[in-house]
């Protein structure tokens, strides 16, 4: 059976022509899941293939790495590295690109968040890593979590808009 697009409720692509808003063409926000791409690409390789170093920045360097804190670092690289995917998904100006924008956004504040409430517990917590370290891992995050809720709350129109025309209407 072929693939019918009327079965699944989408209209098809042949009956509406989308048009990209110029008053909010999403270039900044292309260039920003750009950017974290990139970032993410360098972070989630530098996790998976050189963990000792990573905890060496962020441990006593005087003791060697534990194993075991070398293989969940990779993990979280690996992790770092499959999340890219939706932000690659949201980078084109295309309708699904911009649609997909506010989701991604959210998913990774609320990921960040959370993180950042993690980090915060531990450093009361004071059993795991140095302040120092939690501080740096910390800050790190601020920035990423401001940016995503001014746009999201304040510039939605930075993520991009398009205009949809009915062909025949």
């Amino acid at each position: 059976m072929a693939w019918s697009s009327s079965k699944y409720g989408s209209p098809s692509q042949a009956s509406t022509t989308v048009q990209i808003d110029p008053s909010a063409p999403g270039t900044t926000m292309r260039w920003a899941l750009a950017a974290e791409v990139g970032i993410s690409v360098f972070t989630g390789a530098f996790m998976i293939l050189k963990p000792s170093t990573l905890l060496h920045l962020i441990s006593d360097p005087s003791s060697p790495p534990d194993p075991l804190a070398a293989a969940m670092l990779q993990w979280l690289g690996g992790l770092t590295l499959a999340l890219m995917t939706p932000l690659l998904l949201a980078v084109p100006n295309t309708k699904s690109g911009i649609e997909s924008r506010p989701v991604v956004y959210s998913t990774m504040l609320s990921m960040e968040v959370a993180l950042l409430l993690l980090i915060a517990w531990q450093a009361i917590a004071g059993d795991t890593l140095s302040p120092k370290a939690l501080a740096s891992v910390a800050g790190s995050l601020t920035g990423p979590i401001l940016w995503r809720i001014w746009v999201l709350k304040y510039e939605p129109e930075i993520m991009g808009r398009y205009t949809e025309d009915k062909k025949g209407a």
